[in-house]
């Protein structure tokens, strides 16, 4: 996402300085800028001329098809580079080599310091060297105005550029280290947080197991307390019945007494109707036996 950004960003600025790479071709050529201003017109041929023009084109055009084709293309930002560089030295070009537009390489340099990629800022200086380097011993007028420039100029340049891209290449570098350092206190707080935590829901879990073993301890208290409540009740139960079985096994004891008297006083009864009933047999013969006699005595 964040290279998405840069290429979209970087993309925008790269056509905003080929647009005033044109405007200052147009104003040069058609215009007259340079005689305007004072300076007299560099002795260019226009076929070098629209090269420097048209070479910044081509790279933003495949630029374009690239970043549509794919917005986070690896290639997105070295054509990018090479767009906003060559534009710089079409100004230049398109400007019949006046200093004033030889301040557009630290523009440059900016821009492609916003990308922090050291292999970019390195292509961007080696091709403003061999502009320099071309310029003084075959393209003066294309880069410098004139076929005759000191060469202590070509040297302060080279120092400047040289000093402004190493000093991005120094930011970019120590940003990075920053940025890793950064990167391993946040895995470190991370981890660190990450440990927190982990104890934390630890100490949740404690805390919810606990209160479960409570719940638990509760519940079995209460469970136990029922236990021994309905324990004691079949205890009670127990002797109420064991008291019940004891008042049974006496009354069973004492109507086993009764009946064993009864079957006595039965006994009893039975020898006496026995006696009763031989005596009344017994009166009944003397009775016959008087009547027969008193029947014989009557008859004598």
């Amino acid at each position: 996402m964040q290279t998405i950004n840069k290429n979209r960003i970087i993309l925008m600025l790269s056509f905003i300085v080929l647009i005033a790479s044109i405007i200052v071709h147009v104003l040069h050529r058609f215009f007259y800028l340079s005689e305007y201003w004072g300076h007299h017109g560099a002795d260019q041929l226009t076929l070098i001329t629209n090269s420097f023009l048209f070479i910044p084109i081509i790279f933003f055009v495949v630029s374009m098809i690239l970043y549509k084709k794919k917005s986070d293309h690896r290639l997105v930002p070295l054509f990018n580079t090479l767009t906003i560089t060559f534009s710089s030295m079409s100004m230049v070009a398109g400007g019949e080599g006046m200093v004033e537009y030889h301040f557009s390489i630290f523009m440059v340099v900016a821009m492609i310091g916003y990308y922090e990629k050291i292999n970019l800022i390195l292509i961007m200086t080696v091709l403003f060297a061999i502009q320099h380097i071309a310029g003084y011993f075959f393209l003066g007028e294309y880069v410098f105005g004139t076929n005759i420039y000191p060469f202590t100029m070509i040297v302060v340049h080279a120092l400047f550029l040289i000093g402004t891209s190493g000093a991005i290449i120094w930011q970019v570098t120590h940003k990075r280290r920053l940025i890793g350092d950064l990167g391993e206190k946040e895995q470190k707080q991370l981890k660190l947080s990450g440990v927190v935590e982990n104890l934390s829901q630890t100490s949740e879990k404690v805390i919810n197991v606990s209160s479960q073993l409570k719940e638990i301890n509760q519940s079995n208290q209460a469970i136990f307390g029922e236990s021994v409540s309905y324990i004691q009740q079949i205890a009670n139960g127990a002797l109420t019945q064991k008291q019940q079985v004891e008042e049974n096994s006496r009354s069973i004891q004492a109507m086993t007494t009764d009946i064993q008297h009864i079957a006595e006083s039965s006994s009893e009864v039975s020898d006496i109707t026995q006696k009763t009933e031989q005596n009344a047999d017994d009166g009944n013969k003397m009775i016959q036996k008087t009547v027969i006699r008193w029947i014989i005595l009557m008859i004598k």
